[in-house]
């Protein structure tokens, strides 16, 4: 998508359903490899016979849920940000109007893959974790 763009097309010029996908690469790129990581581990715990997320011998089960929300978090946002912009570009092309607040929508597009990995934070005061 940056590389690859038509002439002359700059990046705020670009459809809204291209920065929907483009931030979505982005929360992909960056949240999948914890999955990785948290399925090896949970693998390795259950038939290897290593301890990261039990209480034997060391183990952490609060590693378990703060690194499956970590992915967890962002992986809502991986689901909704391309129908966020199919939704804009099919409403602005069957009305006939140019996508009112494109500017403003791209920046919002942008902080949306950005808070996700600050956000999930709140699911530790689900679990009172971040209890006193």
């Amino acid at each position: 998508i940056i590389k690859m763009r038509a002439p002359g097309m700059t990046m705020m010029r670009m459809p809204v359903f291209t920065w929907t996908s483009l931030c979505t690469n982005i929360l992909i790129v960056a949240s999948f490899p914890v999955l990785t990581a948290v399925l090896t581990l949970l693998a390795l715990d259950r038939y290897v016979g290593t301890n990261f997320f039990t209480n034997d011998f060391g183990g952490n089960p609060m590693m378990y849920v703060n690194l499956i929300w970590i992915w967890g978090h962002p992986e809502v946002y991986i689901l909704i940000l391309p129908l966020f912009g199919v939704f804009s570009e099919v409403t602005s092309t069957f009305s006939g109007k140019r996508l009112f607040g494109y500017t403003s929508m791209v920046y919002a597009t942008v902080v949306i893959t950005i808070l996700p990995y600050l956000v999930w934070l709140h699911h530790f005061f689900t679990m009172r974790s971040g209890a006193s």
